[in-house]
């Protein structure tokens, strides 16, 4: 005779043992424990059950509850959540709904953070920021992200970004300030619609790599850089109506005609060439 009570203690137990192991462990420990868990042939019903009480709210954020509810704060945990949930079936209702992800260093996240790369499989996904968790490296994305229209990954310790990264054809604002990068690659292809770039507070000796195909650009902040020259191809940038450069190793006078000029709608007002 089955013991129904029996079988859910077991099951608790296990589960919680599950949860100590995502807390506890590294990152690609838990990539080989979500392998084994979406090959399950249940995986629909231990959806279920690991999302349990989680909801979301209004302004499209995830509201943990059930297993994923915690007291203290875990970066492997988060990192397990988000990709849980990006690998889930369509069929899964909760994956449509997410619409914005907000994860920021605190007393549990003072690790070297990764991407949780399900995050980019949330097929209504609009809003991005990560930032604060001493992220050090990006991964090439497998295909075009289309619904992200905000991406932030200011305050972490970036030295590059792949150019096969920034795969997101309707991108509005794009957020890498105060990272350790020394260059952005040219994706004027992917980022067609990118109407914000801010790139203050990182180390970039010149100009992003062709502007002029950023054909929506409308705010660049280069501020708090080492630019010491720039082309006078810049002004190509039709779009543009803010710069700023302050903090540069420009020459004060060069920094401000720029800015004007943009400023004015690119009327000729004695630009430094």
């Amino acid at each position: 005779m089955n013991n129904p009570s029996g079988e859910d203690s077991q099951r608790r137990q296990l589960f919680e043992r599950l949860k100590y192991t995502l807390l506890t462990s590294a990152y690609d420990q838990v990539d080989e424990i979500l392998q084994t868990l979406v090959m399950k042939e249940n995986i629909g019903l231990l959806y279920q059950d690991f999302f349990e009480g989680c909801m979301v709210d209004h302004q499209g954020f995830l509201v943990r509850g059930g297993f994923f509810s915690s007291p203290f704060e875990s970066c492997s945990m988060d990192y397990a959540l988000y990709n849980l949930l990006g690998w889930a079936p369509d069929s899964f209702a909760l994956k449509h709904k997410l619409r914005r992800i907000h994860i920021a260093g605190g007393a549990g996240c003072s690790e070297n953070f990764q991407i949780p790369w399900g995050i980019f499989r949330l097929p209504n996904l609009e809003e991005l920021k990560i930032s604060h968790m001493g992220l050090k490296n990006l991964n090439p994305l497998e295909k075009n992200c289309p619904s992200l229209r905000i991406l932030r990954l200011d305050h972490n310790e970036l030295t590059e970004v792949p150019r096969d990264f920034l795969k997101f054809s309707r991108l509005k604002i794009l957020d890498l300030s105060y990272n350790h990068l020394e260059g952005f690659p040219s994706a004027g292809h992917w980022l067609r619609s990118m109407e914000s770039l801010q790139l203050q507070g990182n180390r970039l000796e010149g100009l992003p790599m062709e502007l002029s195909k950023y054909s929506s650009l409308r705010h660049l902040d280069l501020s708090m850089n080492q630019i010491e020259n720039i082309d006078q191809n810049f002004e190509e940038v039709s779009s543009m109506n803010r710069l700023s450069l302050a903090f540069n190793r420009l020459k004060a006078r060069e920094e401000a005609q720029w800015e004007a000029y943009f400023r004015n709608n690119k009327q000729q007002i004695g630009l430094p060439f």
